[in-house]
């Protein structure tokens, strides 16, 4: 019995309807540009985002040339030889600019021209598509004039910037950077064992802190290292982690050298404990003149006269180191600090004397020892007597040992003073108390016919010959 037809056959014409439906309609709602071209590159038809693009209507292209509409011999060459040969065409980013639209400036696309094939193999036509990638592009040109401006501004960084790879290798740096780690260039630096250049004391720091980067924490630390110059340096060191584009995470190292800034900080705490022990070394001092003058003092006005004279002495000396920022007084200079307030002659060094350079820690209690002696000479000697003739001589008595002489001439000398010595007075206790205890020196008096001389031995830190 023979079978009969099925009452809804399957509808081939119709499937195939409805696939060209579909197909219209993804033709006429993609963005991407599309145009169908004939064998001489006329439009046969366009999509809709393909006329709007250039202000038109799908209708307004069909029959017309695509070079008559946008003319370029190098496209045109291009689609030409796509025709030709039936080999598809495909480019990125090209530049292109409207004719009768100047001012939209130049665009960029990314296209293909693919050939459509015939029944027998020949070549009846193309398609044309289009993306606009100008936003992508001008994204791309601004990402690059800002991360050639960051290189610009690394490279011109006062401060070492690294990138450091996961296992400590060095991956780049700047000239900071390079200065630093006193290499020569990039090539050079990475051979760097950056850990071994690390002062043994801080080096398992530096790994915590790398390992605390590479685990996603920023992280800091202070230490010290060797350059491959073997100069040494301390530095501050800030690191972050970075992610790479291929998923692997490097250290980004910002460090700078303090080593002056370290180096001043000790010179500081080292000035603060000098102050402090001439603070109270001066204290001391005062305390002591203060009771050996009124341990003397005849009265209220002689203590007070007594006391002034000696605390100005006293200020003078801290003055003139003051000026000289504590680096040392001139001999000569302590002299004239010490005479010129008392007497009206002016007193110098003699001729031939040597003339040093007094490091800080004498020059305060030489300048009381010889306010002393020119006291003792204002009342009673050689500053006394118009006549009188002061001669102060200064010598090396040996390495690092200062003789200083001090020798007064009276034109007619009392009676007494050519029998016998002169009695020690406060004066003079005060003087051998700041030579021999203070400075660790010695002091001898010779007196003599026709005035007094003294002798001053004193050891120097620095100004030996």
């Amino acid at each position: 019995m023979a079978s009969s037809p099925p009452d809804n056959p399957p509808d081939g014409l119709a499937a195939r309807a409805a696939l060209a439906t579909l197909l219209e309609q993804l033709f006429d709602a993609t963005p991407v540009l599309i145009a169908h071209l004939d064998p001489e590159l006329r439009f046969v038809r366009v999509n809709r985002a393909y006329a709007e693009v250039d202000g038109r209507r799908p209708e307004d292209f069909p029959g017309r040339g695509h070079f008559e509409l946008y003319p370029n011999p190098e496209n045109e060459a291009i689609f030409r030889r796509v025709i030709a040969t039936g080999e598809p065409y495909r480019v990125t980013a090209r530049p292109f600019s409207y004719p009768h639209a100047p001012e939209r400036g130049v665009t960029h696309w990314d296209w293909s021209l693919s050939p459509i094939h015939g029944a027998d193999g020949g070549v009846i036509g193309a398609v044309l598509a289009l993306v606009d990638v100008t936003d992508r592009v001008r994204a791309l040109e601004v990402a690059q004039l800002s991360e050639e401006r960051l290189r610009r501004q690394l490279e011109s960084s006062p401060d070492c910037v690294m990138l450091v790879s996961g296992d400590g290798r060095l991956l780049d740096v700047n000239p900071a950077g390079l200065a630093l780690l006193e290499a020569r260039d990039v090539e050079e630096a990475r051979a760097v064992d950056l850990f071994a250049r690390v002062d043994p004391s801080h080096r398992d720091a530096l790994r915590d802190l790398h390992a605390q980067v590479m685990a996603g924490a920023p992280s800091a630390l202070r230490f010290e290292m060797v350059g491959m110059r073997g100069t040494r340096r301390w530095l501050d060191s800030r690191a972050v982690p970075l992610p790479q584009a291929g998923g692997e995470t490097v250290a980004l190292a910002m460090t700078r050298d303090v080593t002056a800034e370290r180096r001043a900080a000790a010179q500081r705490e080292a000035m603060l404990a000098e102050l402090d022990h001439r603070v109270k070394n001066t204290l001391a001092t005062v305390g002591a003149i203060a009771d050996q003058t009124l341990a003397r003092a005849t009265s209220l006005p002689d203590f007070r006269d007594r006391f002034t004279g000696r605390l100005h002495a006293l200020a003078r000396t801290h003055e003139a180191l003051a000026a000289e920022r504590w680096r040392g007084v001139a001999l000569s200079r302590v002299l004239q600090l010490a005479v010129a307030p008392l007497a009206e002659r002016a007193a110098a060094l003699a001729p031939g004397s040597i003339d040093p350079t007094l490091p800080p820690v004498v020059v305060v209690p030489l300048g009381l020892a010889l306010h002393e002696l020119a006291t003792n000479a204002v009342k009673h000697g050689a500053l006394a007597d118009p006549a009188g003739r002061l001669d102060v001589r200064a010598a090396w008595a040996g390495p690092g040992r200062l003789a200083v002489a001090w020798e007064e001439a009276l034109a007619a000398p009392p009676a007494a003073a050519a029998s016998s010595p002169a009695t020690p007075g406060l004066g003079l206790r005060l003087v051998r108390g700041l030579i021999e205890h203070e400075l660790g020196g010695a002091f001898h008096q010779h007196p003599g016919d026709g005035g007094r001389r003294y002798a001053l031995t004193i050891p120097l830190d620095e100004g030996a010959p």
